[in-house]
């Protein structure tokens, strides 16, 4: 309902793309972090802690939790 919002990234990059697991503990999302117009994929406790890259391609887009 975008009540008691709060920032769980804190990086001059680009975040986006945010999609939340189906338990809403994660949050997984695109990230140009790494090197500049090569987007990433990362995933980050919903409290902001344990960010973690999931991809090593340099342009991976729509993150999206498997069904399942």
């Amino acid at each position: 309902d975008g009540s008691n919002q709060r920032r769980v990234t804190n990086h001059p990059a680009l975040d986006a793309l945010p999609s939340w697991s189906q338990d809403s503990k994660r949050i997984v999302f695109v990230s140009d972090r790494v090197r500049k117009g090569q987007r990433r994929l990362f995933v980050v406790n919903a409290n902001g802690t344990s960010l973690r890259m999931l991809s090593k391609g340099a342009y991976d887009m729509s993150p999206d939790w498997a069904r399942g």
